[in-house]
């Protein structure tokens, strides 16, 4: 995928609003990072000191993916349709984003 990049912007982690919730629970995903830099977080998993530091830095490399991709608009809608494809078509694990990101943090 890429080099590690020094991001723009740090993201802002919260415990996901009830939409969120439902919608991490359900697919079991722990988070999921939104354009506008905002990681919405799984409240069963927000706050645990074993898990939140990795889970950070997972995070933030989809948001180095972003950037990567282009510029901020741009960047972040060609990465979230081509991570949703990828999810379609290969799954969750053999990803190319979730690949780099857990060979760099965490899994």
């Amino acid at each position: 995928m890429g080099p590690p990049a020094q991001l723009k912007r740090e993201p802002w982690f919260r415990p996901a609003n009830w939409f969120w919730q439902w919608f991490l629970t359900h697919y079991d995903f722990y988070a999921i990072p939104m354009p506008w830099r905002c990681v919405h977080v799984r409240r069963d998993i927000f706050g645990r000191p074993g898990i939140m530091p990795v889970l950070r830095e997972h995070e933030r490399v989809h948001y180095e993916q972003m950037e990567r991709e282009g510029p901020w608009i741009f960047g972040t809608l060609i990465w979230h349709l081509k991570y949703f494809w990828y999810l379609l078509r290969i799954g969750y694990r053999d990803n190319p984003y979730e690949v780099e990101a857990y060979r760099r943090f965490g899994g």
